[in-house]
């Protein structure tokens, strides 16, 4: 017996899938961003640059990033104000929070490649 596959799903399949890779990074660049242009910026870059240090050994990380994580939450608690949703325990609040950013930065991008053809 035969199996065939229906090339047209399979290729759906993909785009949705490769849609869903990019709004991922697309979501990670805008937090990203987020949280450096805020007054923690430099407490978030310690914590980016032990985790990305030591990302293939957990326990070592957990260990060495620890005083840069607290440091960090006691930051993002003194503002607040600024970084709520990385504080809500709500995942689909701050989600929905950081969603809204990348459709606001998407627009402003396109905006801008537009002005740029006009000129």
């Amino acid at each position: 017996m035969k199996t065939t596959v229906n090339f047209s799903v399979w290729n759906k399949l993909k785009l949705i899938a490769e849609d869903e890779r990019e709004r991922k990074i697309e979501t990670k660049i805008v937090m990203l961003k987020y949280m450096r242009d805020g007054k923690c910026s430099e407490e978030f870059n310690e914590v980016h640059k032990c985790v990305t240090q030591f990302q293939h050994n957990d326990q070592l990380r957990k260990r060495k990033c620890s005083d840069a994580y607290s440091a960090l939450t006691k930051c993002c608690l003194t503002h607040k104000d600024y970084y709520w949703p990385m504080l809500v325990k709500d995942k689909r609040v701050s989600d929905d929070f950081f969603e809204q950013l990348v459709i606001k930065h998407k627009k402003e991008r396109e905006q801008f490649l537009q002005d740029l053809k006009r000129n």
